[in-house]
């Protein structure tokens, strides 16, 4: 199992730093982004570490203290490798997440999910159904994704609204 850890770092002379576990458990971290509070870190596990349990992909909130040993899951994305990412305000965390019933030739969008709790947000679809999250907008109003579409690749912007994304690039 994958899990993570902190080390505290200063500029200038020091002893070997002391690393603090963050998670433990039975489950392996996928892919993480810390809450932009510093205190809690959004993270993608699943209960085992082969890409063959990708379909359990959940999305879950742990403490950055390391206090909780147990994440405090949001839902259930079938993510098959992209990392959350926290919105600039803290408010959400954008995650891929693969249409039901989850297929091995995975479809989906990106979802908004409150990080307060309640209902996601999903975003437009991208034309090929199978994007990849790369950040969010500087004023937080769109989240941008890498779309794949035959040879080439597109950076597409979604509106937090739900709007249709557009093309950024061509």
């Amino acid at each position: 199992f994958t899990h993570l850890w902190s080390v505290s770092f200063a500029v200038g002379p020091r002893q070997g730093p002391e690393a603090k576990q963050i998670t433990r458990g039975r489950y392996h971290v996928a892919g993480f982004d810390w809450l932009p509070s510093g205190e809690a870190i959004a993270i993608t596990h699943r209960p085992m570490p082969g890409f063959d349990s990708w379909p359990e992909t959940r999305l879950a909130i742990v403490r950055a203290n390391g206090s909780s040993e147990a994440p405090t899951d949001i839902a259930l994305v079938a993510d098959p490798g992209n990392a959350p990412m926290a919105s600039p305000n803290g408010q959400w965390i954008a995650c891929y997440t693969s249409d039901r019933p989850v297929q091995w030739g995975t479809a989906g969008r990106i979802a908004l999910y409150p990080v307060a709790g309640g209902e996601p947000r999903l975003l437009a679809y991208t034309p090929d159904g199978c994007s990849m999250l790369v950040g969010w907008s500087v004023d937080g109003d769109a989240v941008l994704a890498i779309e794949l579409t035959g040879t080439t690749s597109q950076i597409w912007s979604l509106p937090v609204s739900g709007d249709a994304g557009r093309p950024l690039t061509s």
